[in-house]
């Protein structure tokens, strides 16, 4: 698994930040998981850091509160 899965948001990114439906949002940070062990590393970092979640799949986002 690649040490870091959590990049800033830079200015390459910006297309992800909105979806299918055209609701735009922010984001400080960006990550490509590319398998299920990878999803649940990234997942676990977040909640740690007590930071929502939004998961883009085929153009519709998602939104987790890891708060909670």
């Amino acid at each position: 698994m690649p040490e870091d899965l959590v990049f800033p948001l830079d200015e390459g990114y910006t297309d992800y930040l909105s979806d299918e439906s055209g609701l735009e949002g922010t984001a400080e940070s960006i990550s490509f998981p590319q398998s299920e062990e990878e999803v649940v590393a990234v997942v676990k970092r977040m909640k740690k850091e007590g930071e929502t979640i939004t998961i883009q799949v085929a153009g519709k986002a998602h939104t987790i509160n890891t708060a909670e």
